[in-house]
């Protein structure tokens, strides 16, 4: 293997920069040395960049010797021939060559070296040969001997040999770990079912193993640790055996079937297992490095914070018992006072004197600025520092500081050599202090595991996360520099160059000698020679220095380009001393960077790093970055925040699924992915970063599980006017303001443009030359949104409004990134069900939150561009007593709609209204299995007035209603039932309503997950009998009613998936979805949360499921009816 070729086709980079940058490692150049100093060489590759190529390159070179390693003990054994040399020799991956390598190592003693020691591998390729002619029985006879009793344990044994054989094959074994990867599932199960842990989650949850994220595997591993879970891959019944029996079944002769058997035990005994593992392995090491990943991009923020400079700062860390201890540190870190203050649990004049502690310190050396650590009694503590930083005749504020590692840091060796005098708890209130001033400067002394900016990071390979995380912190501390007169030892011991020892000798001779005053009295240092000066020179800076160039970013092998480069712009070294040259970048680039890099005999990349350093002599790169974000105003408590309230706040960590936001209050909210931005983001980092300041909206606040959910999109002011409670809420919807500020220009080009956009809007559009026909076919397939609005019972408590019922049943808060998913997997329309008596006062008034909150999401499926049909669904099951008190019944009913029609009167014809769901049947008078004549026309009889209800109350209506498309629900909304000549369409002088059935069929597979007494579970479908009973409902629906000009919409199909396969529900699915919509129809599929779309994440669960029904929408219909009728 070439592994420069390699690395340049991988990284996508010219040869050039990938041989450079090898050489420049090779040469044991430091990483941040050769990104800042070596730009020329590698291209301007960043640190980054460099560190990946780094460690691909020792990945490489440790596979090839590897290789090397294999081959030789291959030939040792004799056995390497060409062709298995040449594999090896091209293998990839690590994992690749140990395939190849497996039959060749020396094993353990296994059930088939014992039976290759007895003497049966002659008969185990006897076996394998399967020839129809041989009797394994008779054959067996030749091998019996004192350890080989019998022939069945000779076939045993001749087994045992292949079926390691098979195990061991290389090809199949990288077959198996595709098939695994790509149909696996990942299981997990509860230890104990009623056990109480963190994990319960996962008790009974499984999820493919192509699609699991790397934050759920860390999970559901941390849990198999500590015994909460078992947790196993599984793959469909008869898919991993049969690659086996594949490769290695001739035929089904005696010895052939001898042979399947041995395939069968090597893939449950042997192959699965090892692949399972291998998987499980793989699986964790991916999520592993991601988590890395997040951690290190975290560290970095974090690190890369700007520091509160020229502040005297007091540190405040909280506790009870002990007390708050206290440290007054000045504006360059030195401690000036400490102190103890009991004021968390003092009372009254206890507590007062115990407030006299911090007022005399703050007073007394003029604090402008209190980090308070976040830990115990962070709280109590915050609230009495708010307090008396407002009796300050100066102004004065605080922030609550993450303390992650400052106990740590305190109790070190570090601590006790830097401050000897003090106690743990008082170094740890100087840390918390530090902090704040300078992140960088602080959190360089403390093991980066201990910051707590990640996930998992204590589940991590402790090898690997303390190389990633030592490079960040080893990039930051070069990339801001650091002061050569200031810096502590452990912020020295990161410099490039630079180990423990050095650095230990610079502080040595800064103690003894003074401060430096050049860059040169380095080269004086212990130990430090020129490679280390080459390496560490450019990288501190010396404050004050006689040559201005040594408190810059300008490498002394450099400083005669610099001045070059200050002569040909006119100026002198003792120009920039001391001040800004901003108007230098301008001239050099009047003369021309190019030519000014030819005469001062350097790249262009070095003359613009040294303008930039000549332009701001000094100046460390965090200068720019905003403040921290301090605190001075009254506190909140998390029972002071409300839904909608804004807030800005702090980013404190991202992780794969969002961000935590400290928004004042002691616990941190949590912004979803799916709120962070309007745009698609794979991960929080593409928009977020640990130390930003950002704008929230509180979304909503769990005060019993002490849980904040925040959104950084800004709440939309695009709401229709209407009267509530008898008081105006005045509002535009956006398009009219548009329409308006256009037409106000007089361009009746733009007066035209506006009127089309405020036509085509999908909220307001009605479109009269648009049949129902028409309109279903637009709607495409569709999705219902299952287990949301529709959500009731009474054990739900209806005192966290409608998000209680939202969520009730297992289901995220409905979001515009939920909604935009469905768009995006091909959908055209969404059926909303909603319990409208959820929230409904006993005049059956129902509550403006519960419309608002359906109208909003009904928005978010219009403002996609799909449609939107919102309907009655079940309701608490009230519909039952139409056929016993039919006259209240009817009463409910009708305020119902009254009030459904009168919110979405101005919504076109994208909104379309279903008069009710499956309930409309009435099995206490009829049912299809008894009941009579009489009972039956009673039953149909009040469906039918129902459904006329329905079409007459919306027509009778204001706005876009008497136009609107209709969805009139079928006889139980059953296939057979509704194409019964009993069900009787309503009249409708608009004549635009569509009729609605559901597709649960056969029952017994759609809906039952195990036998019932009233069937037997079934967990196939696909059969010619199953295709033709498909067939024949969608010719039923036709002959009834496509033929006669009423569209059809299959409001809801679908199958339970716990005892099928995958590929068993998407032959289903398709079918059904495939049968319906090339007939002209509507078919929608019933999902509710995890079983066909990740509602957290917005995406489809089965890939293939989505791209064959997105190939279904694409395809041209065969049956569309009565385009020109209803």
């Amino acid at each position: 293997m070439n592994i420069p070729q390699k690395l340049a086709a991988e990284f996508q980079l010219r040869q050039e920069q990938i041989d450079n940058t090898i050489a420049l490692l090779d040469d044991g150049k430091t990483i941040p040395f050769i990104a800042r100093y070596r730009k020329e060489r590698t291209g301007s590759l960043d640190d980054q960049v460099l560190r990946a190529i780094d460690n691909r390159l020792q990945y490489l070179r440790k596979l090839e010797q590897r290789k090397e390693e294999i081959c030789t003990a291959i030939e040792a054994q004799g056995e390497l021939t060409p062709e298995l040399e040449e594999k090896i020799r091209g293998a990839e991956t690590l994992v690749e060559t140990e395939d190849l390598y497996l039959p060749y190592r020396p094993k353990r003693k296994t059930r088939a070296s014992m039976a290759i020691a007895r003497g049966l591998e002659p008969l185990a390729r006897i076996l394998m040969a399967q020839n129809p002619r041989t009797n394994p029985a008779q054959e067996a006879e030749a091998f019996l001997q004192e350890e080989v009793p019998d022939t069945e344990a000779a076939l045993q044994g001749a087994m045992d040999i292949l079926a390691e054989e098979m195990a061991n094959d290389a090809d199949l074994r990288k077959q198996m770990r595709r098939l695994v990867m790509s149909a696996g599932t990942i299981q997990s199960r509860a230890t104990e079912e009623d056990a109480d842990t963190p994990y319960q989650n996962y008790y009974d949850y499984a999820e493919p193993v192509k699609r699991i994220v790397g934050h759920r595997i860390l999970a559901i591993d941390r849990g198999e640790r500590e015994g909460a879970l078992k947790v196993a891959v599984t793959l469909p019944e008869g898919h991993g055996a049969s690659l086996l029996i594949q490769k290695f079944v001739k035929n089904q002769s005696p010895c052939g079937k001898l042979v399947q058997t041995a395939a069968e035990d090597a893939f449950q005994r042997l192959l699965f297992p090892a692949v399972e593992r291998e998987t499980r392995k793989a699986l964790t090491e991916q999520a592993a490095t991601a988590a890395i990943g997040v951690f290190s991009s975290n560290l970095r923020q974090l690190l890369m914070a700007a520091p509160l400079k020229n502040r005297i700062v007091l540190g405040v860390d909280p506790g009870y018992r002990t007390g708050c201890k206290l440290a007054v540190v000045d504006e360059t870190g030195k401690v000036l006072d400490t102190g103890v203050a009991h004021i968390t649990v003092s009372k009254g004049a206890s507590l007062e004197r115990e407030k006299d502690v911090i007022r005399k310190m703050l007073r007394k050396h003029h604090v402008t600025a209190v980090a308070i650590g976040n830990g115990t009694a962070s709280r109590e503590s915050e609230a009495v520092v708010a307090e008396l930083l407002k009796e300050l005749p100066y102004s004065a504020a605080y922030m609550v500081v993450s303390e992650a590692g400052a106990s740590v840091y305190s109790a070190s060796k570090l601590a006790a050599e830097e401050f000897p005098e003090y106690d743990v708890s008082l170094r740890s209130a100087v840390s918390i202090a530090r902090r704040l001033q300078d992140p960088l400067a602080e959190l360089v002394k403390i093991d980066p595991q201990a910051i707590g900016v990640g996930q998992y990071q204590h589940d991590m390979p402790k090898a690997e996360l303390s190389a990633a995380l030592d490079g960040v912190v080893e990039d930051c501390v070069n990339h801001v520099g650091v002061d050569l007169n200031t810096a502590s030892f452990s912020l020295l011991s990161h410099i490039a160059g630079i180990n423990q020892t050095i650095a230990k000798n610079i502080v040595t001779y800064r103690t003894e000698n003074g401060a430096f005053t050049d860059r040169k009295q380095l080269k004086k240092v212990a130990k430090l020679g020129p490679k280390a000066f080459e390496q560490c020179a450019g990288f501190l800076r010396v404050s004050g220095a006689k040559n201005p160039l040594d408190n810059t970013a300008v490498h002394p092998e450099s400083y005669g380009a610099a001045e070059q480069i200050l002569q040909e712009c006119g100026f002198r070294l003792a120009d920039i001393a001391g001040q800004d040259r901003s108007e230098i970048g301008a001239i050099a680039k009047q003369h021309g960077i190019s030519a000014i890099a030819k005469k001062a005999g350097v790249g262009e990349p070095t003359v613009r790093d040294i303008l930039k350093e000549l332009e701001k002599p000094g100046r460390a790169p965090r200068d720019e970055l905003p403040p921290p974000l301090l605190r001075s105003g009254d506190i909140m408590e998390l029972k002071d925040l409300k839904p909608g309230m804004e807030l800005v706040g702090t980013v404190r960590n991202v992780i794969d699924f969002g961000c935590f936001v400290d928004v004042g209050v002691h616990e941190d909210g949590l912004v979803h992915i799916s709120q962070i931005c309007d745009r698609f983001i794979k991960h929080p980092l593409e928009a977020v970063k640990v130390g930003e300041v950002v704008k929230v909206w509180v979304l909503d606040v769990d005060l019993k599980r002490k849980r904040i959910a925040l959104t950084m999109k800004p709440p939309k002011r695009d709401k229709r006017c209407y009267m509530r409670n008898g008081k105006e809420v005045v509002s535009l919807l956006l398009a009219g303001v548009l329409a308006v500020l256009s037409c106000s220009c007089g361009n009746s080009s733009k007066e035209e443009s506006s009127k089309e956009e405020a036509d085509s809007n999908p909220r307001t559009e009605m479109r009269d030359d648009m049949t129902t026909s028409q309109i279903v076919e637009e709607m495409g397939l569709g999705i219902n949104l299952g287990n949301t609005l529709e959500a009731c019972g009474d054990w739900i408590d209806s005192s966290g409004g409608g998000n209680s019922y939202e969520t009730a049943w297992g289901s995220p808060t409905i979001t515009e990134d939920m909604i935009a998913g469905y768009a995006a997997a091909g959908f055209d329309s969404v059926r909303i069900p909603v319990a409208w008596s959820n929230l409904m006062a006993e005049d059956y008034t129902i509550a403006p939150e519960l419309l608002d909150r359906v109208e909003t999401v009904a928005q978010y499926v219009l403002d996609n561009g799909m449609y939107a049909v919102v309907n009655l669904h079940w309701d608490n099951g009230w519909i039952a007593g139409f056929s016993t008190d039919y006259d209240t019944c009817m009463e409910k009913y009708t305020s119902i709609w009254e009030q459904v029609t009168e919110r979405f009167a101005d919504y076109g014809d994208h909104l379309i209204l279903e008069s009710m769901n499956e309930e409309g049947c009435f099995d206490d008078l009829w049912n299809r299995y008894s009941g009579s004549d009489d009972g039956k026309a009673e039953a149909y009889g009040i469906v039918n007035r129902i459904n006329q209800q329905f079409v007459d109350l919306v027509r009778g209506s204001r706005g876009n209603n008497p136009r609107r498309h209709l969805l009139i629900a079928g006889y139980a909304t059953d296939v057979d039932l509704t194409c019964d000549e009993a069900f009787q369409m309503p009249q409708d002088e608009a004549g635009r309503c569509a009729v609605s059935v559901h597709y649960y069929t056969p029952p017994t597979f759609c809906i039952l997950e195990e036998d019932a007494d009233w069937g037997k579970a079934k967990t196939t479908w696909g059969s010619p009998r199953d295709q033709r009973i498909l067939e024949n409902d969608m010719d039923k629906l036709q002959s009834r009613f496509l033929d006669n000009g009423v569209p059809v919409i299959i409001g809801e199909y679908g199958c339970s998936t716990k005892n099928k396969t995958e590929e068993t529900v998407r032959t289903f699915l398709t079918a059904v979805a495939q049968a319906a919509y090339t007939k002209g129809m509507c078919p929608m599929l019933w999902d509710v949360t995890g079983v066909f779309y990740d509602r957290n994440n917005c995406r489809m669960l089965d890939s293939q499921l989505e791209q064959d029904l997105q190939e279904i929408a694409a395809a041209p219909r065969d049956g569309v009816h009565n385009a020109s009728g209803n």
